[in-house]
């Protein structure tokens, strides 16, 4: 029993459990991360994975950017005055394309043009580097969230991403905007936030399998945190950004219930 307890610490010493620079269990739009707004996951999902499209972004709508461009909080616009002209960003979109926006291979964005074109070249830069460098592939789409919070600060609310799927950004010169691209990889649940609530928090996330509907998945971790009643899932939030999961395959190499039958612990140590 020693020798399990020391073999899941060392597995689970792999894992970055800090809050301050770890997207898997804080994430934060920024310099590694791009927020999608007013998107449907399963429609992308749909789009992106299931029929291989390719998608595209979408800047902030010109009657916004004006207004964006005169202040100095970016964020600032969603939270309009009474006496506005503009409604809620969510509230436009809906009055000018309706439903038709969750289907049309476009990503909505909050950012202005240059904003967006700036930021994406940014994560393109960082991913290309980290794969020609590390040879890991690190840019994913984060889709659906789970909101929660730690029990010695519940008044902070972190967002943790649900399923994360492999993408590419291309473009086929510097003057054309970039597109995104499911790379065909592996894609799955946040074992990162799963070994958190199992150890911290004796919660089981559920783990997400390509045969799973994602509106099920979603359903499936709300029940398992009934126990949190602070927490929700967040099925739309969705994010473009940098996760790193260089020692994630050590971490499933170490698992026990992995390994070859007939093999035991004491062969592997």
């Amino acid at each position: 029993m020693v020798v399990e307890q020391q073999l899941e610490r060392a597995r689970l010493e792999l894992l970055d459990m800090g809050l301050r620079s770890n997207p898997q269990l804080n994430y934060r739009s920024g310099s590694k991360a791009l927020d999608i707004i007013d998107e449907q996951s399963a429609k992308i999902f749909e789009m992106l994975v299931e029929q291989e499209n390719t998608l595209s972004f979408l800047p902030l709508p010109e009657a916004y950017q004006q207004k964006i461009a005169d202040s100095e909080d970016e964020g600032s616009f969603f939270q309009t005055d009474d006496d506005s002209e503009l409604p809620p960003l969510d509230l436009y979109l809906e009055q000018k394309k309706g439903a038709a926006r969750f289907t049309d291979k476009y990503l909505q964005t909050g950012l202005v043009p240059a904003k967006l074109d700036k930021a994406l070249l940014k994560l393109e830069t960082e991913a290309h580097t980290m794969l020609q460098e590390q040879g890991v592939e690190v840019l994913y789409l984060a889709l659906g969230f789970l909101q929660w919070n730690e029990p010695t600060n519940s008044s902070v609310s972190r967002y943790a991403p649900l399923i994360l799927i492999p993408v590419q950004l291309m473009r086929s010169s510097a003057r054309d905007s970039f597109k995104l691209r499911y790379t065909g990889e592996d894609l799955g649940s946040n074992l990162t936030l799963a070994a958190k609530l199992r150890t911290e928090f004796k919660l089981m996330l559920p783990a997400y399998s390509d045969e799973m509907v994602i509106t099920d998945y979603y359903q499936a971790v709300a029940d398992a945190i009934t126990a949190q009643p602070s927490w929700r899932v967040h099925q739309d939030k969705i994010g473009l950004g940098l996760f790193s999961f260089g020692k994630f395959q050590m971490y499933m190499d170490l698992d026990p219930t992995g390994w070859p039958e007939g093999k035991n612990h004491h062969s592997y140590l």
